[in-house]
Parts: C-alpha cells; sequence; structure tokens
C-alpha cells in the first residue's frame, strides 16, 4: 500500500484514526489480479463515522463504500 490519503475529514482526530486503521489493516490487502496477472491498482474507501449521544450513552457506528480501481 501506498500513496495513503485522507480527501476530506471534519475532525484531524477521525484523519488520523483512519489513518492508523489502514496501517493496520495493510497486512491483509491482497495485489489486484487482471487476467491471471498480478497489477497495480487503487481503491477508494468512503468511511463514514458517526456519534451518538442520545440518552446519556455514548454510540458509534462506522460504514464505508468501496469503489475499485484496477489499472494495467
Amino acid at each position: 500500500m501506498s500513496n495513503l490519503t485522507v480527501g476530506s475529514a471534519k475532525y484531524s482526530l477521525f484523519r488520523e484514526e483512519i489513518f492508523r486503521v489502514m496501517r493496520l489493516s495493510s497486512c491483509e490487502w491482497i495485489p489486484d489480479n487482471y487476467s491471471g496477472r498480478k497489477v497495480n491498482g487503487w481503491i477508494q474507501l468512503d468511511v463514514f463515522y458517526a456519534l451518538d449521544s442520545r440518552g446519556g450513552k455514548l454510540s458509534s457506528s462506522v460504514n464505508f463504500k468501496v469503489y475499485n480501481y484496477p489499472t494495467e
């Protein structure tokens, strides 16, 4: 994995957490494959992180959408 960027984040704390999690998960990545040949590619993840403090309790949720763009 290289060239990791965070396009926008409302708070720097969220940006730092996204970087941390992506670096920790980088060993799980599998190279792209095109016609049986490993190729470079890039992926875009839209990460949605929400905090909720209703009722005096704090809860969080994370959702994401993946866009995969193989290149030759």
